[in-house]
């Protein structure tokens, strides 16, 4: 049983025998020395606090978070409205690059960011460079956020508990290494190394029932490895099953960002690089995940992305990286043609429903209510009727209404 101590500033629910004792502790002390309730009360706040805290229950915020999404990323098309590459190695104008590649996406505030791999050609290394676009589907270059005097690709960014994070391959180091925002987008500092002492190509990090997972491959393309850890900065552990793919270049590589939809349903993103590097995308749910039980399954729709035998993919394709979006999913991927990475995106619809919303929904006739369109999937155009013989072909519906009932 659970009730709630108020007679504090902070808000806490704690177990009920605790309840119960500070009450009582507080009672006695309130009978004369009442700088005694301020020590008690002082001791059960700092109690609850370090209970809480190591039960886990004060997780931070993660961004994104798609648990509560049920539609697939998987049905991929491409847009209609723009031609793919969106981004190309022509793009980049602070340095000159051969390829552009790797690119993981972020959406805040109405805007779409889009960190991504430059390959600097007289430098002979990777850097981490940012486009932004309005809609997700026009990008702009606009600079280098982060370089070293050794390679990066790879960079999945995150928010978590307010802060945002990036964790880029950085395998020259033989780390994995967290960096943190100090102006986001633009600067990054270095925080931890999470890993050491290997290779580590593609670490794929996300976050399942309390504890902070993460694929990576180490030492050979044909290895996948999964590490584990309660703390995002430290304390990390080798899965008992690592590595969970062995000796197959065809599906150990992660591929993109790993990510939980669906409630529970985790996906694992992996490269098909047994005939070439970078030919196909393929994808995989977790069936068992915990921390010492490991299996998964490819999904029927996987691979997800193969090469088209002609223009900017050609040669093969090898990222994916989903980005919710309301009623659908923007994805970035990228794709080669003879060794040159450019970056493309692709849109994921779920089956068409009809839905909306309308505000107020009781007043004095004639009302003004304000209906909002909340279909999902691939919508091409509206149609409203609002029982009074009124019509629209509008997305979204600011009118004057006597009608009882309407419909979309």
């Amino acid at each position: 049983m659970v009730t709630e101590l108020r007679n504090s500033k902070f808000l806490f629910d704690i177990p009920y025998s605790l309840h119960n004792q500070s009450v009582a502790l507080v009672s006695v002390a309130a009978q004369g020395l009442h700088w005694g309730v301020y020590v008690i009360k002082t001791l059960c706040v700092c109690l609850c606090v370090l209970l809480f805290a190591s039960a886990g229950v004060w997780a931070g915020q993660l961004t994104p978070d798609w648990t509560s999404i049920s539609y697939s990323p998987f049905d991929l098309t491409e847009p209609t409205t723009i031609t793919n590459p969106v981004l190309t190695d022509d793009d980049v104008t602070d340095v000159v690059a051969s390829s552009v590649a790797d690119p993981f996406l972020f959406h805040e505030n109405g805007l779409w960011y889009m960190f991504l791999e430059v390959y600097n050609m007289p430098l002979d290394r990777g850097e981490i460079g940012l486009a932004t676009s309005p809609d997700g589907l026009h990008w702009d270059y606009e600079q280098i956020v982060l370089f070293e005097d050794f390679h990066l690709s790879y960079p999945q960014v995150f928010k978590y508990d307010g802060k945002y994070y990036m964790i880029p391959e950085t395998k020259q180091m033989q780390q994995v290494r967290l960096y943190e925002s100090t102006a986001f987008p633009y600067s990054w500092q270095f925080v931890a190394a999470i890993l050491s002492g290997r290779s580590f190509a593609d670490p794929s990090i996300f976050r399942y029932n309390g504890l902070w997972w993460l694929f990576v491959t180490h030492g050979s393309n044909a290895y996948c490895y999964l590490y584990y850890s309660t703390s995002l900065f430290s304390g990390w552990v080798k899965h008992p099953k690592s590595p969970v793919v062995t000796g197959d270049s065809s599906k150990a590589r992660p591929g993109g960002r790993s990510f939980v939809f669906d409630g529970d349903r985790i996906i694992r993103i992996a490269q098909k690089n047994n005939i070439i590097y970078g030919e196909q995308v393929r994808a995989f749910e977790v069936d068992t995940l915990t921390t010492t039980d490991y299996a998964e399954h490819e999904i029927p729709e996987s691979p997800i992305l193969d090469k088209s035998g002609v223009d900017w993919n050609a040669s093969g394709m090898h990222h994916f990286d989903p980005w919710w979006v309301g009623n659908h999913w923007l994805c970035a991927v990228d794709g080669q043609n003879g060794g040159v990475f450019s970056i493309g995106i692709y849109l994921s619809y779920p089956p068409l429903s009809a839905q909306f919303s309308g505000s107020p929904t009781n007043g004095t006739s004639p009302l003004t209510v304000y209906f909002t369109d909340q279909s999902v999937g691939d919508i091409t155009e509206w149609f409203w009727e609002f029982g009074d013989g009124a019509t629209s072909t509008e997305k979204t519906q600011l009118t004057p209404t006597t009608a009882k009932g309407l419909s979309l």
